[in-house]
């Protein structure tokens, strides 16, 4: 077996192997359970990871100590290259597709689906969202080639992008709100529940407004 490159940080650790390491179940008890979770990581079965020379596994064991430390914030990028494919990185609310919007708010926000969601947001270049190619790919291309701290990055920008546009959507539909009910197009019991409505979607994403 060709030995494999070390793995030294989050910028090295591919999202696919994080979905997996999030979603495997280790037994704290296992006296072995460091060297089943270096295999996911490397990506070797285990049975094969048994008969790597002793100081090669102890390495790649090692080698896992930066998954007790947090991921150092890095630079988002507007265009990534994943596999030899170039993607455009469309954060801004401006540039998003309604399809966009419908397919974030019906995935799931959870971090071992973290490519499903990202790839919402890659587009081919040159491409419009969903159309003449493969979300599936997309999201593929993610878990192969992209890195965990670019895979936050990406995740912390675009939700700071959704944050700002849900509170100022939010405000402008209270003032809107509080327009219509002084004309009388709303009443007071309406204007009250659809503000419940408001303060249960901000609510959903840890925002006050």
């Amino acid at each position: 077996m060709e030995k494999k490159q070390l793995i030294k940080g989050w910028k090295d650790l591919k999202v696919g192997t994080y979905e997996r390491l999030l979603t495997a179940a280790f037994d704290p008890e296992d006296p072995d359970g460091a060297f089943k979770m270096a295999a996911l990581i490397y990506n070797i079965p285990y049975e094969a990871f048994l008969d790597l020379p002793l100081p090669e596994s102890q390495a790649m064991v090692k080698s896992m100590e930066f998954l007790q430390r947090k991921p150092k914030p890095i630079l988002v990028k507007f265009r990534y290259n994943l596999g030899g494919t170039e993607y455009d990185f469309k954060a801004e609310a401006q540039q998003w597709t309604t399809a966009q919007y419908i397919d974030f708010n019906n995935t799931p926000k959870d971090p071992a689906k973290m490519a499903d969601l990202i790839a919402i947001f890659l587009v081919p270049k040159g491409k419009t969202y969903n159309k003449g190619y493969s979300y599936e790919k997309v999201a593929e291309d993610v878990r192969n080639y992209l890195s965990v701290s670019e895979a936050l990055a990406m995740s912390d920008f675009f939700m700071y992008r959704w944050a700002s546009l849900i509170r100022r959507t939010t405000t402008e539909t209270k003032k809107a709100l509080k327009a219509a009910r002084k004309d009388g197009a709303i009443t007071k019991e309406q204007e009250k529940e659809i503000a419940g409505k408001l303060r249960e979607l901000t609510a959903m994403y840890g925002l006050t407004t």
